[in-house]
């Protein structure tokens, strides 16, 4: 988890949510973290590794798969870490950021700089019905380049963006060329995931992204 230090992890903030439960802030050396209900969200770009970890190979992906995108939806903002690297990956990108929870917000913007991040634009709403009803919200495309479905509570996936409506709903605000980027982590039906991708979708590819140190990984699908 931790990059070479001579220091150990050290807790610099530490508050509690309603929506996400206790939310923890670690530094070590450049390093640092952001733990939300015991799993961890988001780092910053100083972390070990970074570029290689779900975070690097999500636009990894994307750069392989799209030329200057123009606009991005991220549905689960976080700490920022995909915000940051789409902005040094991409010039000049607009980024639209939601985020469910207030509280990750704020902590998002006093410890992992997303004021550093140009045409950073911070949604405070529920991804559900925001991609449902997306009438309602600032949106600033009506269809985006990509779309980075990067949404967890509790380390796993409401019921509700199992459904096929939401998928539908997702595919609607992505331009005719776009990729959606879909993060899972072990753990989940992937038959059935896949099965209702593809009634939406008519090109899937799936990369496994593991690590050596952990139990468990992450799988990308990437959604044309």
């Amino acid at each position: 988890m931790w990059g070479r230090s001579s220091s150990k992890p050290k807790l610099i903030y530490s508050t509690t949510s309603p929506l996400s439960g206790k939310i923890n802030v670690w530094q070590q050396g450049e390093e640092r973290i952001l733990e939300v209900g015991g799993y961890t969200q988001s780092v910053n770009l100083a972390a070990k590794d970074f570029k290689n970890r779900v975070w690097g190979r999500m636009v990894k992906e994307l750069a392989r798969r799209i030329d200057n995108p123009q606009s991005a939806l991220i549905l689960g903002l976080g700490g920022g870490t995909v915000a940051h690297l789409l902005s040094k990956t991409f010039s000049g990108i607009a980024i639209d950021g939601v985020e469910l929870d207030p509280v990750v917000v704020g902590v998002g913007e006093r410890y992992f700089r997303f004021g550093e991040i140009p045409n950073l634009k911070v949604i405070v709403a529920d991804a559900y019905e925001l991609v449902k009803n997306p009438k309602k919200y600032p949106l600033r495309a009506d269809t985006y380049s990509t779309i980075i479905v990067d949404l967890f509570l509790g380390g796993g996936w409401s019921k509700q963006l199992e459904e096929i409506e939401f998928h539908q709903s997702v595919r609607n605000l992505l331009a005719k060329e776009g990729v959606v980027v879909f993060n899972r982590v072990s753990g989940f039906d992937r038959k059935q995931f896949h099965t209702t991708l593809s009634k939406i979708f008519a090109k899937i590819e799936v990369v496994e992204v593991g690590y050596k140190s952990l139990p468990f990984g992450n799988t990308l699908y990437l959604c044309q």
